[in-house]
């Protein structure tokens, strides 16, 4: 199921899959598939065809950026791997549970596979890149007054979106870019991908084969038991 969004947040961005990089995704899998870590050069055909700018590589996703409708500046988040799927997967199950009055201090999820191919958001320029690192404990403490804890609040992950790149820098208006490693709210997890990757272990009860492939049906069945 798609994401409802009663608040037509996603639609005030317009970072949905455009048509051409939908056209060019289904290879990009079918290279995983095969090779299980799909090398870059097999992906410049995001940019080529897709009409995508490579933007940066993390531990487990390659992150493209593209124009969305309404000239929003978006980026793909596309998994290097198979088992790499569950950042994305983590980050979907975050965002749909986070409270209403939490949500715009995340990068909202603004369209999504549902086997964690890919996910989309709005982009944002980071602390660090911006060399504003003063605002982050303001932050961080707005989180901490709504009862969310997260991981990974760093300068190299809160920041402003584009849109916002005029205004001023407040804590207002900072939002956490990756949040797959973990997000609490009073005491509770609402999702973690090392959570993810237990279940699979226990509940699931998969074994990996020695290229760590995770099929679309293991993910299907932990997306539906989150």
């Amino acid at each position: 199921q798609r994401i409802r969004y009663d608040d037509g947040v996603g639609e005030i961005m317009g970072c949905k899959i455009t048509k051409s990089l939908k056209k060019i995704l289904p290879s990009i899998k079918e290279c995983r598939k095969r090779n299980n870590v799909c090398p870059l050069s097999s992906e410049k055909e995001l940019m080529k065809i897709g009409k995508a700018e490579y933007v940066d590589k993390g531990n487990s996703r390659r992150g493209y950026g593209f124009k969305g409708t309404r000239n929003s500046s978006c980026i793909i988040k596309n998994p290097i791997s198979d088992y790499d799927r569950g950042d994305n997967i983590a980050e979907i199950v975050g965002w749909k549970r986070l409270p209403q009055n939490a949500r715009k201090y995340f990068v909202e999820i603004s369209d999504y596979d549902k086997n964690g191919e890919w996910i989309t958001q709005p982009r944002i320029k980071t602390l660090a890149e911006l060399g504003s690192a003063r605002p982050l404990m303001d932050f961080d403490k707005i989180l901490g007054d709504l009862g969310i804890m997260c991981e990974d609040i760093r300068t190299d992950n809160v920041g402003i979106e584009f849109r916002d790149l005029k205004k001023p820098i407040t804590p207002q208006r900072m939002k956490l870019l990756d949040y797959g490693f973990g997000v609490c709210f009073k005491g509770r997890m609402l999702s973690s991908r090392s959570t993810i990757r237990e279940n699979i272990l226990k509940k699931i009860k998969i074994r990996y084969n020695h290229t760590n492939t995770i099929t679309p049906e293991l993910f299907r069945r932990l997306g539906n038991g989150m």
